[in-house]
């Protein structure tokens, strides 16, 4: 009676740090959490409204306990909606395929990977490369892949995260073109000559 009793204790105390298995299917798994999380929850909350909500799976190196104040905070301070849309913390080290595995990734419908901001642009888009190399990895037997948005800092980094063979592949940067591949050229006079100027991709932009 006594080894049931450890048993299950372990098994509960495993929940309540946030390293048992997700079991859904379907779901958005969420890799990292930033000061964007909320926003993103929010986002994603609001738009499976309409078919009831879906679950968000988080997988981030941090305590499950401090992830979820946070998004309690934002919830009870109005901050969020989450709709019909439930929320779930697993913690683990996010650059190992078994981490990724804990949220289900196999049977997710979409990945979104989150970039930390307490790097510099190249050290937080060297740590997504690896994470793009993790998420790859852990797909690789799956036979129709979900898509990945792979959030980098700094457009020069896009071709990098680009040669990881990731399903349907996006990257999210601040700083890159909208998507459809090249900025627009406008042309302008200056006295007699007439140069040719490229015109900034607007911040904010995806693609």
């Amino acid at each position: 009676m006594s080894l049931v009793t450890e048993s299950v204790a372990e098994q509960v105390d495993s929940f309540k740090r946030g390293l048992s298995r997700v079991l859904d299917s379907g779901h958005i798994v969420m890799v990292g959490w930033t000061d964007k999380s909320i926003s993103i929850i929010s986002q994603l909350a609001f738009a499976n409204d309409s078919i009831g909500g879906t679950t968000i799976a988080v997988l981030a190196d941090l305590q499950k306990e401090a992830m979820e104040l946070e998004l309690r905070k934002a919830v009870d301070s109005g901050e969020l909606n989450l709709y019909n849309s439930q929320v779930v913390f697993r913690s683990g080290d996010t650059m190992l395929e078994t981490s990724l595995q804990q949220v289900g990734i196999q049977r997710a419908r979409a990945v979104i990977c989150l970039s930390p901001k307490d790097l510099r642009p190249d050290e937080a888009d060297g740590n997504m490369l690896r994470q793009a190399l993790s998420v790859s990895g852990a797909l690789s037997a799956v036979a129709e892949p979900p898509p990945c948005t792979i959030e980098i800092q700094d457009v020069d980094n896009l071709n990098l995260v680009s040669l990881v063979n990731l399903p349907q592949q996006h990257q999210d940067c601040p700083d890159a073109a909208p998507q459809g591949g090249e900025t627009e050229t406008e042309e302008t006079e200056e006295t007699e000559e007439t140069e040719t100027a490229r015109t900034p991709p607007p911040r904010g932009g995806r693609r």
